[in-house]
């Protein structure tokens, strides 16, 4: 999931946001060109998305931290009781 998260981000937001947004050195934007974007909608769907992307997937990351949690757990429950 995160490298189809990269790969998306890579080619479908950072791509645009290069055409959409003045660039300056450093990779700086004038904040107030943002809020204009925002407020007209140009990045109003790229935001959405990525809200929508993290708020959908949260909920089974963390469900996944959990249960490796609980793995590594029996893992090394195992390991000690293989020394005893």
């Amino acid at each position: 999931m995160t490298e189809y998260h990269q790969k998306f981000v890579s080619e479908s937001i950072q791509g645009p946001l290069i055409m959409i947004l003045n660039y300056k050195k450093g990779y700086l934007v004038d904040s107030d060109e943002v809020i204009v974007k925002v407020e007209d909608g140009v990045l109003r769907s790229m935001i959405n998305w990525q809200t929508n992307f993290f708020e959908f997937n949260r909920p089974r990351t963390e469900m996944n931290l959990t249960q490796a949690e609980e793995l590594i757990g029996i893992i090394n429950r195992k390991k000690l009781t293989k020394y005893i």
